[in-house]
Parts: C-alpha cells; structure tokens; sequence
C-alpha cells in the first residue's frame, strides 16, 4: 500500500562488445561485456540519480546532435535531446514478417525458444497452451543480483573476439 518514487542514473556508452548466453537450459545468463559496457558503468558512475551521462564515445557519436555539459574525463552530462522526426523509420518493427501463416508460426516459434530460458516454466506453459490469456501475477521474491568484474576479459574479447567466440564464452560458463 506504499507508494515509492525510483530515481534512475544513466551511463551510455558507444562501441562493439560481447554477447553470450552462459549457463545451462535450466539456468541461463546473458551477458554483455568489454571495454563499451566497462564505459558504459563508468559514465552510470558520473551520474546523479535523474541524470544520463554520455562516455566519450557517444559523446563523440551524437556531436552537435544533443545539447550536453561537460563532465571529467570526457564524459558529458545529457541536458537535451531533439525530438524524433515523424516516419523517419527508426522506431518501425516488421512482426511478424509478411507471408503465409507457417512463415509466420515459424518465426513466432523461433522468437519464443529464444525467450524460453529466462521465463519461468509454469508461465511458458500458460503462453504455449493459451497465448491470449496469459496473465503475470506480480509476486515478491528475494533475488541476488552479482556484478562480477572478470579483470582481463575486455582486452581478451578485443585480441580474440571476433576469431574465437566460442573460446570467450566457454571461459565466461567456466567462470
């Protein structure tokens, strides 16, 4: 019966980084990581609750585009940002695709097994068997989120990531 305000700080960063999914198909992971999401904490750091920073690499992205105010380091408090222009198709989704309804099943079926091993098994089975009636009832639970930082894998992602996924990902599921 309370009523709570969050107040959210903002680090974006620019670049190439790595993805993978880690674990197993009980328990999986994503994650993201290397030296764009090492900035990307580093400009959430410069924040104040309410605030998005730029690191240097957006900064340098959107020049002239954003009105921003100078932080350390390079990095660059977001102060305005120009409203998107009507039809400029940055916002357009094409789902499902057009075509005959097995196309569309297929792509749907292919959607859903990627989302699978993150949902709950009891609410998988609600949106197979009945897709229009799902319901999420929200419930309370203790979670423990870890931040973990593996010190040396954004310079082995940038000397191997592009040749070696494979190599990156295993040594992530063996961590």
């Amino acid at each position: 019966g309370e009523t709570r305000a969050l107040r959210i700080k903002c680090g974006i960063s620019s670049g190439r980084y790595f993805a993978a999914h880690i674990g197993t198909g009980q328990s999986m992971a994503y994650v993201t990581i290397g030296h764009t999401v090492n900035q990307a904490d580093q400009a959430e750091g410069h924040a104040q609750p309410g605030d998005v920073v730029l690191a240097p690499s957006t900064r340098d992205l959107l020049a002239g585009q954003v009105a921003v105010e100078e932080r350390e380091e390079g990095f660059g408090l977001l102060r305005d940002v120009p409203p998107l222009e009507p039809g400029d198709g940055r916002l357009a989704l094409a789902e499902p695709p057009e075509g005959d309804v097995d196309r569309q099943m297929a792509y749907l079926v292919d959607r859903l097994d990627r989302l699978a091993p993150y949902l709950p098994p009891d609410l998988l089975a609600r949106i197979v068997t009945n897709p229009s009636r799902v319901h999420i009832v929200p419930e309370h639970r203790l979670v423990t989120v870890m931040f973990a930082n593996y010190v040396g894998i954004s310079d082995l992602i940038d000397d191997m990531g592009d040749r070696h996924p494979e190599l990156i990902t295993q040594h992530l599921n063996a961590y």
